[in-house]
């Protein structure tokens, strides 16, 4: 399980964006993205919560496959 925070203090458009991303994440089903497991928005700070990726992140993967 992997937890992506919002961090305390921060603007609204970060909150939006982090939520999008979860709305993203909750429409899709496909074994190469990653599963939303939850959100949470009751307590501070908010969460997203998925899978744990256990070859790095897509990032990560991309620039070494680009050496």
């Amino acid at each position: 399980m992997a937890v992506k925070t919002l961090k305390l203090g921060a603007g609204e458009r970060e909150r939006c964006d982090l939520m999008n991303e979860a709305s993203v994440l909750a429409q899709l089903d496909d074994p190469n993205v990653l599963l939303l497991e939850g959100v949470v928005t009751r307590s501070q700070p908010i969460m997203v919560i998925t899978e744990f990726m256990h070859n790095s992140s897509l990032s990560q993967f991309l620039q070494a496959s680009s050496l």
